[in-house]
């Protein structure tokens, strides 16, 4: 299986699709998040859905700030909803992730599941 990233666009939605899988790295998490903002099809008007249910990592603290920096440093690339599916395995440092980015004003949500995701990203 290829591990990675997968970035799409649904004009439908009209929202960015990131979706992971197998073995990441920091670096390709944070180069993930570079592609989505440097993608022609992007306006930071747009919501992101990301899916890391099918991905195996489970960053330490210094890369989970290291994460934060990065989407800090993209903000104004940031500006909709970031929607975040994960496995429950991962909703203590999803939870974690929320704290730390929350007094930034960046409007991102964790979910373990796809249907709440959805249902958050269009209201």
């Amino acid at each position: 299986m290829m591990s990675g990233f997968k970035i799409s666009f649904s004009i439908e939605k009209d929202r960015c699709i990131a979706v992971g899988k197998g073995k990441v790295t920091l670096n390709q998490c944070l180069h993930a998040m570079n592609d989505i903002v440097n993608n022609e099809l992007y306006s930071p008007k747009k919501k992101v859905f990301v899916d890391l249910t099918q991905i195996n990592y489970h960053p330490s603290y210094d890369e989970l700030n290291s994460i934060k920096d990065h989407i800090l440093f993209l903000k104004k690339s940031f500006k909709n909803k970031i929607g975040i599916t994960i496995t429950p395995k991962l909703l203590p440092i999803a939870l974690l992730f929320e704290t730390l980015v929350r007094p930034q004003k960046i409007n991102i949500k964790f979910f373990t599941s796809l249907e709440k995701a959805e249902k958050w990203l269009e209201e």
